[in-house]
């Protein structure tokens, strides 16, 4: 979620990572005296979908790519899982999971790689590559078997996933109550997301990155809630470069503004920051899904807002029908500079300067910038305990300058008037 810009990128080295891991296999089994236990399991969604739109490119995630009309690509998923138990303390966890990513860095495709030690059975603690658990789904998000919908609603999931791992270390506690249980984790890293385009990189690191998670489980139902902060760091596109030195190449009367806007687009260490609830209640063949989530961002390319959804289904047997809705809302319209308002400070010459110079950033904010609703109904079908079938129509309403979330066709700016756009998907989902 912290990112709603089409370009971006990181992770951890992939070279240091394995050797740090194979090392820990090989000691940790040495010092146990015993054979490592290795399970490799795994998980697929074949998915097909249909999205024309004479604009628009329909994507799962900011990370990946957008197509258009009728694709096998935005919903289809590969993951790979291997564990292996060194001894009744120490396990290791790696997952993969293959998918339709733009930027082909290996940190867009490792979700797990770390090293856990269970000090006792309430305490445990992780080094390496895990998930953020700022969402509810944050341990089977891409496991499509594991959820009635299609896919986790883009509203939220979409955003959130592109900082939905850390490279650090996290500290987990369970305990049991009266009604349930209680699990709590608090961690702390950092991560840098990848994601370049053939016109050029767009980087960002996210450095003292710390979460804390609490959730609730009884038989009935399960609640969640995180809180992250992070400090945005290391910002590399196209042109980036050139906006850190424009106040020295601008008139003095223009250089303030200049200042101004290199510091909306290049964040220094500024703090961002997101909050998240969410609960889903089943009774009976009734199941309720809900989830809420506060992003506070001063940087332009991923401005602050407020996303929500809601769901509800109802199994008959082997099929169950289900209905979602969502809204994402930004807290302010995607612009660089108050046009309306330096008409009233600039001369007409420099005023023209100062458009002419940010015209080219306001584009891509306008594109990275999102605010819509959306309606999906669907149904799950289990054609046995392996194999299950679902069916998905989503529509989607963006206002002017909102439809980040997808993906813009090459030469085409973001729609400057609110629009529509119908997604209809089928997807087969097996576990193995």
């Amino acid at each position: 979620m912290f990112i709603n810009y089409k370009h971006l990128t990181y992770g951890v080295r992939p070279s240091a990572l394995v050797a740090i891991l194979l090392s820990v296999l090989y000691t940790g089994a040495s010092v146990a005296n015993t054979e490592p236990e290795l399970s490799i399991s795994g998980f697929a969604n074949i998915g097909i979908t249909y999205a024309p739109n004479d604009e628009l490119g329909f994507r799962t995630s900011l990370l990946n790519k957008g197509r258009d009309g009728l694709s096998l690509l935005p919903d289809s998923i590969l993951g790979l899982q291997l564990n292996t138990k060194l001894n009744e303390s120490l396990d290791v966890v790696g997952q993969i999971i293959l998918q339709d990513r733009f930027d082909r860095h290996h940190s867009n495709y490792v979700e797990m790689a770390f090293l856990r030690y269970r000090l006792d059975r309430n305490w445990s603690v992780k080094v390496g590559r895990f998930n953020t658990k700022a969402y509810l789904f944050a341990d089977y998000r891409y496991v499509g078997h594991a959820m009635n919908w299609l896919r986790s609603p883009i509203e939220l999931y979409s955003q959130v996933g592109a900082v939905g791992n850390k490279n650090g270390i996290q500290a987990s506690y369970t305990t049991d109550l009266s009604f349930g249980a209680l699990k709590s984790s608090i961690s702390y890293g950092q991560t840098r997301l990848h994601n370049d385009r053939p016109v050029g990189p767009f980087r960002l690191s996210y450095k003292n990155f710390g979460s804390i998670n609490v959730e609730l489980q009884a038989d009935q139902w399960r609640f969640q809630a995180a809180y992250l902060s992070a400090h945005l760091e290391d910002v590399l596109f196209l042109g980036s470069d050139d906006i850190a030195g424009t106040e020295f190449l601008v008139p003095q009367a223009l250089q303030g503004l200049a200042r101004d806007v290199a510091g909306k687009l290049l964040p220094g260490g500024q703090r961002v920051s997101y909050m998240s609830a969410g609960a889903i209640y089943n009774v009976g063949n009734f199941e309720f899904i809900a989830e809420l989530a506060d992003y506070k961002s001063d940087w332009a390319f991923a401005g602050s807002s407020i996303t929500s959804y809601a769901s509800i289904a109802y199994s008959f047997d082997e099929v169950t029908p289900y209905v979602i809705i969502a809204d994402v809302n930004r807290k302010e319209f995607p612009q660089i500079i108050d046009v309306e308002s330096l008409e009233q400070q600039l001369p007409e010459p420099l005023l023209a300067i100062a458009i002419g110079l940010t015209q080219g950033v306001t584009d891509s904010i306008q594109s990275a910038s999102f605010d819509q609703s959306s309606f999906s109904i669907g149904m799950r079908w289990d054609i046995n305990f392996d194999w299950a079938v679902k069916m998905q129509f989503d529509h989607y309403r963006s206002a002017p300058f909102g439809t980040g979330l997808f993906a813009n066709k090459e030469g085409i700016d973001a729609p400057s008037e609110s629009s529509i756009y119908n997604v209809l998907a089928i997807n087969f989902t097996t576990t193995f």
